[in-house]
């Protein structure tokens, strides 16, 4: 499922506060946080660098936003096999 950066970055941030507001292990630190931001972002754009190299990949590749899509998707296919 493709989650937008934005969403991933607030859930992050959440993570983060809440780990500080529990004090529960393991313990998120703001570098920590930042870093798996930047990972996320630069992930994000290594996986559309390869994809679009790849044709045949890509075809393969099938993007959907939300559950109700993903079950739609899975049924057609296999419908049709």
């Amino acid at each position: 499922m493709e989650v937008p950066f934005y969403l991933r970055t607030i859930r992050l941030l959440q993570r983060y506060l809440k780990s500080i507001v529990t004090r529960k292990k393991p313990k998120e630190t703001l570098k920590n946080t930042l870093e798996l931001i930047h990972f996320s972002h630069s992930f994000d754009k290594r996986l559309e660098k390869f994809l679009s190299s790849n044709a045949q990949l890509s075809k393969k590749t099938i993007h959907f936003n939300n559950f109700s899509k993903a079950i739609n998707i899975i049924q057609t296919t296999f419908k049709n096999n």
